[in-house]
């Protein structure tokens, strides 16, 4: 019925692709573009150096080490790590509501949320005046500057002394092989025949 319809009314159909082909030209026009959006996601870079030490000793002393300490911060939810000979670069996903700064190193205060993982209870009024100002401010140029300051008055007070780094013992049987993940759980699909 419809078909019918358009086809003894072709006047109707020019006019209606040609108001949508203008459509289209002035959407190319108006509308942003990109091939991907513009999008931050809350990380942590972490960079170890252990002079040449081999890739498979820098995994086995430094990286599983990093791995398994940085994989308990709260707020953390996933940890990729790359490991090449006498370095590891370790990129830690946080959850969107994660400010890493004042999660481990402002003052613990329940009512602002603030010092969440700071289980030393590591308190410097100077350090929570600086992340204040660096949270109120909208200049990223001005906040990266009060950030940087922050982190470096927590590292000269040793705001964090790492003490336990959890070492977790995996075997199999003989013809399979199984390396483990961050989070400790076992995972069958991980298992693999050695070759």
């Amino acid at each position: 019925m419809i078909v019918r319809w358009l086809r003894g009314n072709p006047a109707v159909v020019w006019v209606a692709m040609i108001a949508l082909a203008l459509a289209g030209a002035r959407s190319i026009a108006v509308l942003p573009s990109g091939i991907y959006p513009e999008m931050t996601f809350p990380r942590v870079i972490v960079v170890a150096h252990a002079g040449q030490l081999a890739p498979d000793l820098m995994q086995a002393q430094v990286t599983r080490p990093l791995e398994q300490a940085l994989a308990v911060v709260q707020g953390v939810y996933h940890v990729r790590a790359r490991t090449i000979r006498g370095a590891v670069e370790l990129s830690l996903q946080l959850t969107d509501d994660t400010d890493p700064l004042i999660a481990q190193l402002a003052t613990y205060d329940a009512a602002k949320g603030w010092g969440a993982s700071n289980r030393g209870r590591y308190s410097n009024p100077t350090l929570d005046k600086l992340i204040e100002q660096a949270v109120g401010t909208g200049d990223d140029n001005a906040r990266e500057k009060l950030l940087q300051q922050a982190m470096k008055m927590a590292m000269g007070d040793v705001a964090l002394i790492p003490l336990h780094i959890q070492k977790n013992i995996w075997a199999t049987r003989a013809g399979l092989s199984y390396v483990p993940t961050v989070g400790e759980d076992l995972r069958l699909i991980d298992v693999r025949p050695t070759k």
